[in-house]
């Protein structure tokens, strides 16, 4: 049974207080104990989803799931305590949206223009345009159009729908559309942080003989000569034209991991170790064993060139297998 809850007015929801705006999609998309809207105490909105199927959260800024956790299972996403969760700040965990670029600009300012790290759509606040129910499934789905800093960065036109379905399975995609007259080039990704029992008993397989940039070593290319990679230390590879599937072995916990994708041609698998570890904002120091990022992407060889009026589809599926 499929039902859709349709947008009909966000327009004043966004010029009142977070309070009122709560309320509002309460009215408009909640579904009892399934669906609530509540918010921070700095005022991010957020979805909670509690199904037979999964528990999970999503926020409207940055369209970003924090939390995915299927029925019988320990929570698959990790998110930092030590995460700002203010207006404009980053969330660190849970799947950030990478869009329309990734993160060599480093949030530096160019004539003034600043570029935040990968991309402004992870800190734009996404309009909930959909909630559907998809049997035991919830799906929601949410746009972003392009904003100043898309205009003031060289990106007009380019505008983005995320979709992700909460059930037993996390279903992810994100389309972005074409309004030039031209083609247009862009990067995108599912910053994936996923939730490890001891990061020195997790292997990443799927790989195998696959070119990767280790920028742990000045972005110099190698190949993946081993099926499993062992996460130990510091780790940042950037594995290129792949389509494979991607298989975490939690060994801590029993269980596997699966990564499923399509439209995607990039795989990032980073750890930032311990040394690294207390250096990234967002992160508390001793968050490294717990975590590990493996991110169906589109970057650096693997940018998106889109037809003038195209949409192109970026797909993941994540499920959780017992070992």
């Amino acid at each position: 049974m499929v039902e859709k809850f349709l947008r009909e007015s966000m327009t004043s929801a966004k010029n009142t207080s977070a309070g009122t705006r709560t309320e509002h999609f309460n009215s408009e998309f909640g579904l009892g104990d399934e669906l609530r809207f509540g918010q921070t105490a700095s005022g991010l909105v957020y979805a909670e989803v509690k199904t037979a199927a999964c528990n999970a959260k999503i926020y409207l800024q940055g369209a970003h799931v924090t939390d995915w956790q299927p029925a019988g299972e320990k929570p698959v996403l990790f998110t930092s305590r030590a995460s700002a969760f203010e207006p404009g700040a980053p969330i660190r965990g849970g799947v950030p949206l990478v869009f329309p670029w990734f993160g060599f600009y480093g949030g530096e300012k160019r004539e003034g223009v600043e570029y935040p790290q990968h991309g402004p759509a992870r800190i734009a606040e996404w309009t909930l345009a959909e909630v559907e129910r998809r049997g035991d499934a919830l799906a929601l789905r949410l746009e972003f159009a392009t904003n100043d800093a898309m205009r003031q960065t060289g990106y007009a036109g380019l505008s983005a729908e995320f979709e992700v379905v909460f059930g037993r399975e996390l279903t992810m995609e994100m389309r972005v559309h074409n309004a030039n007259p031209s083609p247009a080039k862009y990067e995108e990704a599912f910053h994936t942080y996923f939730a490890v029992g001891e990061i020195a008993q997790t292997t990443v397989e799927g790989l195998r003989g696959v070119t990767y940039l280790d920028k742990t070593a000045g972005g110099v290319e190698k190949v993946q000569a081993d099926e499993a990679i062992r996460m130990g230390d510091y780790m940042d590879s950037v594995y290129l034209n792949t389509d494979a599937t991607c298989v975490i072995r939690d060994g801590a916990q029993g269980r596997s991991i699966r990564v499923a994708k399509s439209g995607a041609a990039t795989v990032v698998v980073w750890n930032p170790g311990q040394e690294n570890c207390p250096k990234v904002a967002g992160l508390a120091p001793d968050d490294w064993p717990s975590f590990l990022c493996v991110e169906t992407a589109n970057a650096n060889r693997d940018a998106v060139t889109i037809a003038a009026g195209a949409t192109h589809t970026m797909r993941a599926v994540i499920s959780v297998e017992r070992s």
